[in-house]
């Protein structure tokens, strides 16, 4: 939960250009992508659109611009490599989302977390849809030992994720702060709440780490990309 998306997307998700995607019909090959530039007026009032119907804050900056961009030029054979396995487990997440009285966009931190894969590593040994470390998914029920890692097991480690995220709401009272406790951990939150003696997502941003502070624009960028995927392909 800790690295840098950008280093994750290098490490784990890079595909030869020229492979073959079919999405739902839509077909074509990494290489004919041509990027469809908007202005950035555009972006914002669709990302403010956006937010009128989840429970997350969403918002749009020049962070959020750098990773829309970041998709479409750099990464886009990874978007399409994500956006063909989201019809696989969003299915299924939504589903243990709305169980766990999760807000359904949350489904969306499993494409940032791992590119919705659910054997991933990371280089810090977090694992699966929702890299989770040993101790913490121990700590919110799943089997890790020597013969079983239910950190790879989609359905065991959503239901770990849910409880976890609960656990962090619960606490910070606020799905944005409940994020970034999920990427930097509640220590670090907690202590940068104290030391700077406030709550508030933005003015807690230019304090944080520079991961911190990626985290919730990428996770921006993600959920705009999915929801306005025919305007760019």
């Amino acid at each position: 939960m800790r690295f840098c998306l950008i280093l994750f997307l290098s490490l784990y998700l890079s595909v030869a250009s020229g492979q073959f995607f079919s999405i739902e019909g839509f077909a074509m090959t990494a290489s004919e992508y041509i990027p469809v530039d908007h202005p950035n007026l555009y972006y914002e009032i669709q990302i403010a659109e956006l937010n009128k119907i989840t429970s997350l804050s969403l918002y749009y900056d020049e962070k959020v611009q750098a990773y829309i961009h970041l998709f479409l030029n750099e990464r886009v054979e990874d978007l399409l490599i994500f956006k063909q396995r989201s019809e696989i487990y969003f299915p299924m997440l939504e589903k243990l989302l709305h169980e766990q009285n999760i807000p359904e966009e949350i489904k969306y931190l499993a494409v940032l977390e791992s590119g919705l894969s659910p054997t991933a590593v990371s280089p810090s040994q977090a694992v699966g849809l929702w890299q989770f470390k040993e101790n913490t998914g121990r700590s919110f029920g799943l089997v890790i030992d020597g013969s079983t890692d239910d950190r790879n097991d989609a359905a065991l480690s959503t239901i770990a994720a849910c409880k976890y995220l609960n656990w962090l709401n619960s606490e910070f009272q606020d799905w944005n702060l409940s994020l970034v406790a999920y990427n930097a951990g509640p220590t670090y939150l907690r202590h940068q709440i104290r030391t700077l003696q406030t709550k508030e997502y933005f003015s807690l941003l230019p304090q944080l780490t520079p991961p911190a502070q990626n985290y919730l624009p990428a996770l921006v960028a993600i959920i705009y990309l999915f929801n306005n995927f025919e305007n760019h392909f």
